[in-house]
């Protein structure tokens, strides 16, 4: 096994990400692993369709659109490329890409990023690729992964704030 991350998302960017609109998650921080690495998404409990339907991904919303389920690992990706950026300053030969193609890629508005950044000295986007999305969610965080940055044999029974290391199943 290899390291991995878990990271948890909220349902509105889970959404984006499984649309392949969004392609770069930002972060105040980021693993201190060599690229590439695989992500697992956690879909967060908040926002709509908690707990509504326990073994599917998505629930049918009146306006017919689809939503994901809070309190689910519904996939993974490979996170390939990682970069640190900063919405106020230009950081040199770390940021990568430019502010417009971040933003967009990023699917937050350029005053949400900046609210997010804060007072750090710049922010990282971790790029997704090679996106898997779950037939069926994986329900129990705990029963499926273990490991956590101080302890690789602790179990994880909750899903991180942020995101935490895990080892990576295959």
């Amino acid at each position: 096994m290899s390291k991995a991350v878990l990271i948890s998302i909220r349902p509105k960017w889970c959404e984006l990400i499984a649309s392949g609109k969004k392609t770069i998650e930002v972060r105040k921080t980021a693993p201190k692993i060599e690229t590439p690495f695989k992500c697992y998404i956690y879909c967060t409990k908040e926002g709509r369709g908690v707990g509504e339907i326990p073994y599917r991904h998505f629930y049918q919303a009146p306006d017919g659109a689809r939503h994901f389920i809070g309190g689910t690992v519904i996939g993974e990706f490979m996170c390939d490329k990682m970069f640190k950026f900063s919405t106020r300053v230009y950081l040199g030969d770390e940021q990568e890409k430019s502010d417009d193609e971040i933003v967009s890629k990023s699917c937050v508005p350029r005053q949400e990023l900046r609210a997010y950044e804060g007072s750090h000295f710049g922010i990282y986007g971790w790029h997704i690729s090679d996106l898997k999305i779950y037939d069926t969610p994986k329900r129990y965080v705990s029963a499926i992964y273990k490991g956590s940055c101080q302890d690789p044999t602790f179990e994880i029974k909750r899903p991180p704030q942020s995101w935490c290391y895990l080892e990576a199943q295959t």
